[in-house]
């Protein structure tokens, strides 16, 4: 793993060396599982490692490292490799990858070489080259991903009615006999260099003929394509790390390597197993037990001068003004408040602050209702003055900077609270600077240039990053700044070198570069929409935005929500108590609050131009709003979880509500079952009359299991699946086992009621394929069958309320 950066105080692992001392030539990557007696890469895939030829530790990582990692090396650079280029000899030796950036480099060069000749001899070779790399990788790819990688933690959903996951942390893909035999070492090597090798192979492709290859995509960045690494997620625990938030890390990081770069800055600020952390909520926040004294800018350990703060009456005068109250700190140590129209004054330069509340870096007492006092101590205050000089560039002459911070500007008269809040967007948007204020890094001094990229990293496993409320200030603010203990950087110098380390393979921080990639993914996406008026959807990016967000307070969620989208943020904070309607109960409680602006903000998305609501909402998973109209909605959007493609499908990427549910569009299967209609959570159906097309459908664990769905269906009615993909391939897809309830819109629209969510892939295994026939013939009246609908209207309602839910092997 040494061909990856690493802080100054961090060891890389030590990888044993297990390979066949050898030279390792480009065909041996099909040659070596044959010489094992695995004579169809296909059927060792499917079915893994042989307990009967490797029964020995040494035998089944020897296998492994000279097929996935020296032979694969081989195969995709085409060149020879010896071993002893990348093994340190000794007592026990193990494996260096220093050499890997030189070797990609040779191969880049090669690659240019050949591909501006024109013969058609060098032509061919180049296409063939490339044709049998993308095959090995494939092929290493799905081995790695269906028996070396660990699963994702909770296989996809979360219930907030029933609590935890009640899966396994550790669980593993492949045969079970070889359960611990792999050295994780060895495997987050393979992972590494396999991920690097795949990158780097689309990399070295012309430009002119990536539009023309069918036979290996571009690697998305946003799928996880060589697993998850148990390595890694040992380390992390290990350093501090509870389990949500290596969920978290690995919902905005897609790849093993980046896993790896933010898994070595090392221990954690708190230990989260002492503060009673659960395997999906972190309960340190809650304690507040972190100190304020270390994050004032005095020299003394504390401020003796008295916190500052501006009077209420002050605010609601200038909120109901139709003005934005802006605050400075002059130089004579005086604090002056004063409403701003942003809109009129836009040319008006200021500052605006973001930071977590949990966080307590503003915390400097409690009013006698034991809430916040909206002071600021005045050593901080100088700080923000300072910096947002600098950063504005204002002369001595010019005055005092104005800044917005919601601690000493945001009322607490609800009415003018409400009419701010409405403007959020207008103050982050129209703000000439956004400050980000992280506990972690106002630690820290300012990184040099070369640790820009590790700074980033800091930033996105900080606090700050997962908080709810610092996701429209990530999203709105057009320049974004992160302070430090003395100074501060602008986030666009890290995005370009982020850009500069990706250009250059020799770069240190090349095979990480995207860790410096400042922001998680979606956010990206929606600021790219905002201020470059890009063609992304924002209503999908917002939920994945919410993803592993945590807030105090539920209700807050739809305020983020608008404030994102651009919606009228009183539509929704107005509703303070829940009506018959969304509760049936006469006793309101908090959450059912937050439903009924839940509901609000789907009509909103429903009735905004631009945006509309996503089809692909009635795929996902519990917990779903408990009312029959909107059933089909999930109940929060804050449900950490980590697989969204289903809100990206091309087909018809919005629906609309109808009185019964959700009208979207979707291919489907209409299913002709058996007496009883679910036997068991695995079932295949045909889908052509040859016999030569069959899906394989997995149950999910919705809490129906299969002794219940028996009792619920009946032959007699018509069942069908509703497919969230246009062609069902060999990877699982999600869809709906529905039950058809009628017809609307003169029989266009078929109305159904779900019975539970289904994985569906096409069945590619022969001997698999053989039995099916087989039983097919011998028993027709106990098989499935089903026709496919390329096309369907389907008014979707009733997401049954159920427990928690898995996802199927590769």
């Amino acid at each position: 793993m040494d061909h990856l950066p690493a802080p100054t105080d961090w060891q890389h692992p030590a990888v044993p060396f297990y390979a066949q001392r050898r030279i390792y030539k480009p065909e041996d990557f099909f040659a070596i599982p044959k010489s094992e007696g695995y004579h169809s890469l296909e059927d060792l895939i499917y079915r893994g490692l042989d307990t009967k030829k490797h029964t020995a530790r040494s035998q089944v990582n020897q296998f492994i490292q000279s097929w996935l990692f020296f032979a694969l090396l081989a195969r995709v650079l085409g060149t020879p490799i010896h071993f002893k280029s990348l093994v340190i000899e000794g007592p026990n030796p193990r494996l260096t990858t220093k050499g890997l950036a030189g070797l990609v480099s040779e191969w880049a060069e090669r690659w240019k070489q050949t591909a501006n000749r024109t013969d058609a001899e060098s032509v061919s070779a180049l296409k063939n080259d490339y044709v049998q790399a993308s095959m090995a990788l494939e092929f290493a790819r799905r081995f790695c991903w269906k028996h070396i990688a660990n699963r994702p933690f909770e296989d996809d959903d979360y219930n907030a009615n029933t609590g935890p996951w009640r899966g396994n942390f550790d669980r593993k893909h492949g045969n079970g006999n070889l359960h611990g035999m792999f050295d994780k070492a060895v495997t987050l090597s393979i992972a590494s260099v396999g991920e690097i090798l795949q990158e780097e192979l689309w990399a070295r492709l012309p430009p002119r003929q990536k539009d023309r290859v069918e036979f290996w995509k571009q690697p998305e960045d946003e799928e996880r394509n060589w697993g998850y690494s148990l390595w890694c997620r040992e380390q992390m625990q290990k350093h501090g790390w509870c389990k949500p938030e290596i969920r978290r890390l690995e919902g905005i990081m897609f790849h093993v390597n980046n896993i790896y770069y933010a898994c070595s800055m090392g221990q954690r600020e708190t230990e989260h197993t002492v503060r009673c952390c659960t395997d999906w909520v972190c309960n340190v926040d809650s304690a507040k037990t972190l100190p304020l004294q270390e994050l004032h800018f005095h020299k003394q350990a504390y401020c003796e001068s008295p916190a500052q703060t501006v009077d209420e009456g002050e605010l609601v005068a200038i909120i109901g003004n139709g003005h934005i109250p802006l605050v400075r700190w002059t130089n004579h140590g005086k604090l002056v408040c004063k409403g701003f129209d942003l809109d009129i004054e836009s040319p008006l330069q200021f500052g605006a602050v973001s930071h977590s509340w949990s966080e307590n870096i503003l915390n400097c007492g409690e009013d006698s209702a034991g809430r916040n006092n909206r002071c600021m101590i005045q050593c901080q205050l100088g700080r923000l003055r300072d910096t947002f000089a600098n950063i504005l560039s204002l002369n001595p002459g010019d005055g005092e900077p104005w800044f917005w911070v919601d601690v000493l500007c945001l009322p607490r008269d609800w009415d003018r609270k409400v009419t701010l809040l409405n403007k959020l967007n207008t103050i982050y948007r129209k703000a000439t600077a956004v400050l980000i204020w992280d506990r972690n890094l106002l630690k820290r001094d300012k990184p040099a240039k070369e640790d820009y990229i590790e700074m980033n990293v800091r930033l996105d496993t900080g606090h700050w990053s997962r908080r709810l409320w610092t996701v429209p200030e990530a999203v709105l603010g057009k320049h974004l700044y992160v302070a430090f203990k003395k100074g501060y950087l602008e986030l666009d110098k890290v995005n370009s070198a982020s850009k500069a380390a990706m250009l250059d393979v020799r770069h240190p921080h090349h095979f990480v570069w995207k860790s410096g990639r400042p922001l998680d993914p979606s956010i990206r996406h929606i600021r790219s929409h905002i201020h470059e008026r890009g063609k992304e959807f924002p209503v999908q990016r917002a939920w994945q935005a919410l993803q592993f967000r945590e807030a105090t307070v539920k209700e807050d969620e739809t305020i983020v929500l608008a404030s994102i989208l651009g919606l009228n943020v009183c539509r929704f904070l107005n509703i303070k108590t829940p009506t018959e309607v969304y509760t049936g109960t006469a006793a309101p409680t908090i959450e059912s609050v937050a439903s009924a602006r839940m509901i609000e903000f789907l009509k909103a998305v429903d009735e905004t131009p631009g945006l509309g609501i996503p089809s692909g909402l009635v795929f996902l998973p519990r917990p779903k709003l408990e009312t029959q109209q909107y059933g089909w909605a999930p109940k929060t959007w804050m449900q950490r979880q980590l697989h969204t493609y289903p809100l990206f499908r091309p087909l018809k990427k919005t629906g609309y509500m109808m009185p019964y549910g959700l009208h979207v569009e979707f291919p489907g299967l209409i299913l002709h079952c058996p007496n009883p209609v679910i036997k068991k959570k695995i079932f295949w159906i045909p889908v052509s009359q040859t016999l030569h097309k069959w899906f394989k459908v997995w149950i999910d664990d919705a809490g129906s299991n299969v002794e219940e769905l028996k009792k619920r269906l009946q032959p007699s009615d018509e069942h069908c699946i509703i497919l969230n993909a246009e062609k069902t391939r060999e990877r699982w897809e999600v869809g709906l086992f529905v039950k058809r309830k009628g017809t609307l819109a003169c029989g266009d629209v078929w109305r159904v009621e779900t019975i539970c969510r289904v994985w569906v892939r096409l069945e590619t295994n022969n001997d698999e394929l053989m039995r099916l026939r087989t039983e097919f013939h011998e028993d027709i009246k106990q098989m499935y069958f089903g026709e496919r609908v390329d096309s369907q209207r389907w008014c979707v309602e009733e997401f049954s309320p159920d427990a928690t839910s898995s996802e199927p092997e590769c």
